[in-house]
């Protein structure tokens, strides 16, 4: 009995074996292996990079330097521009992705409706907004509107996720006691998910 106690505690005690990492290793040394070799290719002029901080003095003072001040106006202008389609842009996601997303989430879309709009998310996050922007060029042409859309767009994937994940995280109570009592998916909507994930960040 005591042999067999002794036995099993020796084995509780045994030292696991070190896990073998040869293969990391060997993984490590080929990604820098193929760093080394692209850098190599690449062909840089190391004098021109070497040159780089007295370029960057250089150009950020002509940046201010005998300015043209009648170019203010315009400046202005295009800045003013810039802004009202950043906000645009942002205002107009919100809303589409407000809109697309709640019928995204589970227990409000249907299936059919539900997967391919969290496709049509996942493949707009995967999208930069230049993309976006070239695309849309083509149709609205070279416009301010132009910007607004494609930051729009470009907003719904990552907005419209948060709006189904948020829904979804929503304790169900209050929207199957609207629909217990005789409310349609809309009212479901509006008076049981939306009290409830409209204060959530």
């Amino acid at each position: 009995m005591t042999a067999t106690v002794t036995s099993a505690s020796a084995q509780a005690l045994a030292i696991p074996a070190k896990p073998r990492r040869l293969a990391i290793r060997a993984a490590g040394w080929i990604a820098t292996a193929i760093i080394l070799l692209a850098f190599w290719d690449i062909d840089l002029e190391w004098d021109k990079v070497a040159g780089l901080p007295a370029d960057l003095v250089h150009y950020g003072s002509l940046m201010f330097s005998d300015p043209n001040w009648s170019m203010l106006g315009e400046a202005a202008l295009q800045t003013w521009r810039s802004v009202s389609m950043a906000w645009i842009g942002a205002i107009l996601g919100v809303l589409l992705s407000t809109l697309l997303g709640i019928p995204a989430a589970q227990g409000v879309g249907p299936a059919w409706v539900r997967l391919p709009l969290r496709v049509v998310f996942a493949v707009i996050r995967a999208m930069p907004e230049v993309l976006i922007a070239i695309l849309i060029l083509t149709v609205t042409g070279l416009t301010p509107f132009t910007g607004a859309l494609a930051l729009a767009i470009g907003g719904i994937g990552t907005h419209a996720k948060w709006t189904y994940e948020t829904i979804e995280a929503v304790p169900a109570g209050t929207a199957e006691a609207v629909r217990a009592s005789g409310g349609s998916l809309v009212e479901v909507i509006r008076w049981g998910l939306w009290p409830v994930a409209a204060p959530e960040p």
